[in-house]
């Protein structure tokens, strides 16, 4: 019969193939690419050390860590629980790259791709280079992409079937966002150009109320930063560690203690600054 001599032809008929198989190389790729001479350095470091001072947030100085907010040490942390350092570190980010995988096809369906073009771009999720370079190192990307991901799904579902459950879900998910990285302010923008291009003017006071219990998360870990700026004279909250002083401080040091004085100098020699 038929389906013996082709065993595989239900496989490719399942309504599941558009994105197993895509998943099964993201998770290859990302599994069995990385070098066997595994080099820390940099975030890795910083990251790593989060999760093994959990829940205190610090360095090795002993100090509470401004530059960036607790939940990705944290999460780290908890694997550290019955994990080694390293392998926490890895499991975090492969558990969110692989929450995001999940995250975009579930945006694909629910602006009803066909499943070929939901093929195709997963596809591409599961081979750009970048994101495999990131998601087998110990990196914040994955947790960043994954939470943008699901408020922009949770903020589409909310303008589709607007209810009390839905908004919830939204400002909760804008707010994890908003609490993971400075760079997700960018989400609030965007999500008033999608509330306004999706013709949802008459949901002005929903989209208020959103924008301001948004506004509300992303003030948490810059008013933390202004406490410690406040209570001391001068903290290692520059980068690597890097002694400031943390009296009339520039406004913008509150969203990221990059743009204090002495970090600002280094990072416009040799990098740039940028939120983070």
């Amino acid at each position: 019969p038929r389906s013996t001599l082709f065993p595989y032809t239900t496989l490719f008929r399942s309504r599941h193939f558009h994105w197993l198989i895509p998943f099964v190389l993201f998770l290859v790729l990302r599994l069995f690419s990385a070098d066997p001479n595994y080099l820390l350095a940099g975030d890795q470091c910083t990251f790593l050390e989060l999760g093994r001072t959990f829940p205190k947030h610090e360095l090795f100085n002993h100090e509470l860590y401004l530059i960036h907010s607790p939940l990705f040490g944290y999460a780290i942390g908890l694997f550290n629980l019955f994990l080694p350092l390293l392998a926490s570190g890895l499991v975090a980010t492969l558990l969110f790259a692989c929450m995001n995988f999940f995250a975009v096809r579930n945006l694909a369906q629910f602006e009803n791709l066909p499943r070929t073009a939901i093929f195709v771009g997963l596809i591409f999720l599961a081979l750009n280079r970048p994101a495999v370079a990131y998601d087998y190192h110990v990196a914040r990307v994955s947790i960043l992409v994954c939470s943008t991901a699901l408020a922009i799904l949770a903020f589409l579902r909310l303008l589709r079937e607007p209810s009390r459950k839905a908004f919830v879900t939204a400002m909760a998910a804008n707010a994890f966002a908003l609490f993971v990285s400075d760079q997700a302010l960018l989400l609030l923008p965007c999500e008033a150009v999608i509330f306004w291009a999706r013709g949802g003017r008459r949901e002005w006071r929903l989209a208020s109320l959103l924008a301001a219990g948004s506004a509300a998360a992303a003030l948490i870990w810059p008013a933390v930063r202004l406490i410690e700026f406040c209570r001391r004279n001068d903290l290692p909250a520059g980068i690597s560690g890097t002694i400031e002083f943390t009296k009339n401080f520039p406004l913008l040091a509150l969203i990221q203690p990059n743009y204090l004085p002495f970090t600002n100098t280094h990072r416009s020699l040799f990098t740039q600054t940028s939120l983070s």
